[in-house]
This record gives C-alpha cells, structure tokens and sequence, in this order.
C-alpha cells in the first residue's frame, strides 16, 4: 500500500483541496481521485501524485450550455 496524495481545484476556492490516498496501484488511486472528485460540487479538476510524480489529471467533464 502507498500514499498517493490527490489535490482537487475548485471553481470557488483558490487553494486546492488536498487529500492523501491509500492504493496499492495508480489505477486503484485514480479510481479513489474520481470518487473524492464526485464529492466535491464544485471540482474541476483532480490531479493524483505519488511523490514527485504525477499520476493522473482528471477533468470534469463540461456541463451543458445554457
């Protein structure tokens, strides 16, 4: 098991939300990201980090114009 650490931009908040992740995998910390992102109304983006390396960076997908 590693720490992977998930940092969550906002629409409404001009720091990141920073949350660590347990997973054995970068699939099973990019699942965990997408489910904490879900959570999150206002979410833009995820962005999952093992140390120094960058996982993966998961964006919203666009909602529907109005």
């Amino acid at each position: 098991m590693r720490t992977y650490f998930c940092f969550i931009e906002s629409e409404i908040l001009a720091t990141p939300h920073m949350e660590p992740l347990m997973a054995t995998t970068d699939e099973e910390a990019q699942r965990e990201a997408e489910r904490l992102m879900a959570q999150h109304a206002s979410a833009v983006a995820a962005h999952v980090l093992l140390d120094d390396r960058l996982v993966a960076t998961i964006r919203k997908a666009p909602g529907p114009r109005r």
